[in-house]
């Protein structure tokens, strides 16, 4: 499988997480009765050997999201590497409708989910009102953080979230965005569905 050395990675560069290397694609998600997004139905999982992306960890994919491993990422630089992780894998949420990615990045940090995820989150400037929990995930305590990205560059403040997992090998966080906060609701599901599903070997 190919690396992602295409135009969609030119979200890494500028944060935005726009990812249009096509049309925008019309939303697919089917509102609840309070107007929330309906429950993500599981399509498999990704994280296994015998996967799209191979990780310290599986979840279930939502469907139609479609998982690719970021190969090569030495070659890739800063635009995949951040506060000591590395970008692992990309899950596109355009094929099911949506304008944004479940990205996942791997390290090898030890020790608590909320350390490895300040060292994150210390090392990109645009992060503003963060709002931290504690959360119970594959029988471990996990650290989960919601915030107000404001980077003065994109058109849009908009609201993103983290979930930094210990495992043996190393802390592992899935970080979702999307292109606005709109987008962001309406991926919501896919990333709780993850969360829920998520094992560790």
């Amino acid at each position: 499988m190919g690396g992602i050395k295409s135009t969609c990675l030119v979200a890494f560069a500028v944060v935005t997480l726009t990812a249009a290397c096509t049309s925008e694609p019309e939303p697919t998600t089917t509102p609840g009765a309070s107007g929330a997004p309906a429950a993500a139905s599981s399509a498999g999982r990704v994280g296994g050997a015998d996967s799209a992306c191979k990780l310290p960890l599986s979840f279930d994919l939502a469907d139609k999201w479609k998982p690719k491993a970021i190969e090569d990422p030495a070659s890739l630089g800063s635009l995949v590497s951040q506060g000591g992780f590395t970008a692992a894998c990309e899950i596109d949420a355009k094929p099911a409708g949506h304008l944004g990615f479940l990205r996942i990045w791997t390290s090898t940090k030890t020790g608590s989910a909320r350390a490895a995820l300040d060292e994150f989150l210390a090392a990109d400037r645009h992060i503003t009102v963060p709002e931290h929990s504690e959360t119970q995930v594959a029988s471990t305590t996990a650290a989960e953080v919601t915030y107000i990205r404001d980077n003065p560059n994109a058109e849009v403040k908009k609201r993103e979230r983290l979930l930094s997992v210990p495992t043996p090998s190393g802390a592992v966080l899935l970080a979702l965005g999307g292109f606005d906060d709109e987008e962001h609701k309406n991926m919501l599901p896919a990333y709780e569905l993850a969360k829920k599903s998520l094992r560790i070997p």
